[in-house]
């Protein structure tokens, strides 16, 4: 082969080779920037249903005070 061939396949395995890299570097970057997300929108979620569960016994404690209002009325 040619010298010139040769440096024509090293120049494009190089360049293979260096975008492959640059795509598992991005590929990483998103992977980890993608953990960092669920990891915030799962606080997020959870102080939600934190907030259902404690609107959720308030509802019950409103309900029983009307419950208990309505059985101590004495209609004439």
């Amino acid at each position: 082969m040619k010298p010139t061939t040769n440096i024509a396949i090293l120049l494009a395995a190089s360049i293979a080779i260096a975008l492959l890299a640059d795509a598992w570097r991005s590929a990483r970057h998103d992977s980890q920037q993608l953990a960092a997300t669920l990891a915030a929108q799962n606080t997020v979620i959870q102080q939600a249903g934190d907030r259902e569960k404690q609107r959720d016994s308030q509802l019950a404690a409103a309900l029983a005070a009307i419950q208990a209002q309505k059985q101590s009325v004495q209609t004439p």
